[in-house]
């Protein structure tokens, strides 16, 4: 990992297909191909209020131990990271890919400001690849308020592809890893009233 692009199983092992963990029979999702032992468990309590099956959270973020993870790795812990809910609001990706990952460079106390409890001692990581995000608002409970096809489960999501998505790697002081990945020049919720991941 970090020496290049894996090119045979990028289409297969590298995408997580599913928005929000549609898969899995006993709860959890993983990324075909990849033997990390990190899972992608999603919340469906929270899920169920959106007509989603999510926000997913990763069953560990320590792998590996040393040196930067693969990048089927790095997209689950983009997911777990990215996956959240936020006033009224849930945001869930699918179809992430990582396609590129530097070699680690020192942390910088310019750039890394805001990365919380960041080990300073360990590289920090670029990543280049894609996504699409969605955000979505609960939908209408029996008897509620009907504001339209907004509340309405299939229809109560937006979604942004994010074709040129970049951003970075890190492990924290206890060894955990977080990664995060956006396109800044992406339209925000470009695509409306797409059905429920």
């Amino acid at each position: 990992m970090g020496k290049g692009y894996i090119v045979g199983a990028l289409a297969m092992a590298m995408l997580i297909a599913g928005c929000g963990g549609n898969g899995g029979g006993n709860g959890t999702t993983d990324v075909a191909g990849a033997d990390d032992g990190v899972q992608l468990i999603p919340d469906t309590t929270i899920g169920a209020d959106y007509g989603a099956t999510g926000p997913r959270k990763c069953s560990t973020r320590k792998v590996p131990a040393d040196g930067p993870p693969s990048n089927e790795t790095i997209a689950k812990y983009v997911i777990c990271g990215g996956e959240e809910v936020t006033g009224s609001n849930l945001y869930l990706y699918d179809n992430v890919v990582v396609t590129d990952v530097a070699p680690g460079r020192p942390y910088n106390p310019n750039e890394d400001i805001n990365m919380s409890n960041i080990d300073i001692n360990k590289p920090v990581y670029a990543i280049k690849g894609s996504l699409r995000g969605y955000q979505c608002g609960p939908v209408m409970k029996p008897g509620g308020y009907d504001g339209g096809p907004d509340d309405h489960k299939g229809t109560n999501c937006s979604r942004t592809t994010e074709p040129n998505a970049s951003g970075l790697c890190y492990q924290d002081t206890f060894g955990d890893w977080y990664c995060n990945m956006l396109d800044v020049s992406a339209p925000v919720n470009a695509e409306r009233q797409v059905a429920a991941p």
